[in-house]
């Protein structure tokens, strides 16, 4: 809503817009982003959290969303609704967990920064990304209209946190399937680790060759990778897959995936196997391939 002298128009988006106008800054270091940013991190800090990391990258997306935003007709300014997680992938921002932009215009302030931060607390959905533990970096920035309104655009990121050893998360999908089926009433399954091995190279192979499949490139299936390992006198064999990136528990989502899945609750929950390997592979963008292998009794050892 548009208020009378000094007047604010507010939205927060998950948006933001990639289109190149130029428009007369509001101040070449950008004061007005500046003194925004800085209230945001005092908040913060009062609440003992860590204070935002400003960040180049995401100045820059900011920057282009509020020129963009300048340019248009008044009327068109909040109309626009392109993610903001692609825009931040396209610009080449690193890897990150959840991220949130938030648009603001004033007008008639002598001092725009106060006006937005005002408007910004008042707004209370947007302010608590500010005072989220979990968001770890901004980007800001402001751009005057030729109608005399200030836009302010900011842009906040939680980075993803890439672990950097796959056992934990095997560990993790071997203990949740094996609750899943004692829930079901079913015995737990043996791990073994050749089993693992398999199941790893599968996914290592997936994450590198770029598939997300039971029957890799060169045709092979899951039985010719077990039987290729040494496990010949097996009565079947079963394969879970996943592929997921930014989960928050990624462990839960894949089994949460898997019970979801017919084929692969089946699999899960077949009372036939009760040997199983798991193979997890990370990629460098955080993105996780997964691979559970389950076998019926292996009579040859």
């Amino acid at each position: 809503m548009l208020r009378t002298m000094p007047g604010i128009r507010r939205k927060t988006l998950l948006v933001v817009l990639a289109l190149g106008f130029a428009v007369g800054t509001v101040g070449a270091a950008d004061e007005v982003a500046d003194l925004v940013v800085d209230e945001l991190q005092k908040e913060r800090v009062a609440l003992g959290l860590a204070p935002l990391e400003r960040r180049a990258d995401l100045d820059a997306v900011a920057l282009e969303r509020a020129r963009a935003i300048a340019a248009m007709p008044h009327a068109e300014r909040l109309g626009y609704e392109e993610p903001i997680g692609d825009r931040l992938r396209a610009a080449g921002s690193r890897p990150f967990q959840s991220a949130s932009a938030h648009v603001d215009m004033v007008k008639g302030y002598r001092h725009p920064e106060n006006g937005l931060v005002k408007s910004w607390r008042e707004y209370r959905t947007s302010w608590d990304h500010v005072l989220d533990a979990e968001y770890t970096g901004i980007g800001a920035a402001s751009q005057r209209a030729d109608d005399g309104f200030v836009i302010f655009v900011s842009v906040l990121v939680a980075d993803m946190k890439i672990p950097s050893d796959p056992r934990p998360i095997e560990v993790g999908i071997f203990e949740a399937v094996n609750a899943v089926r004692e829930r079901d009433g079913l015995p737990g399954l043996a791990e073994v680790p050749e089993l693992s091995a398999v199941a790893r190279r599968h996914s290592e192979d997936m994450l590198r060759r770029n598939f997300l499949s039971h029957v890799n490139p060169d045709g092979d299936d899951v039985a010719v990778r077990v039987e290729r390992a040494g496990f010949q006198n097996y009565f079947k064999v079963g394969e879970n897959i996943h592929k997921s990136r930014g989960a928050k528990d990624a462990v839960a989502f894949a089994v949460e995936q898997w019970m979801g899945s017919p084929g692969h609750r089946n699999t899960m929950l077949d009372a036939d196997y009760v040997r199983t390997g798991v193979g997890v592979a990370i990629a460098e963008d955080g993105t996780l391939y997964f691979t559970q292998l389950f076998l019926s009794p292996d009579r040859s050892r």
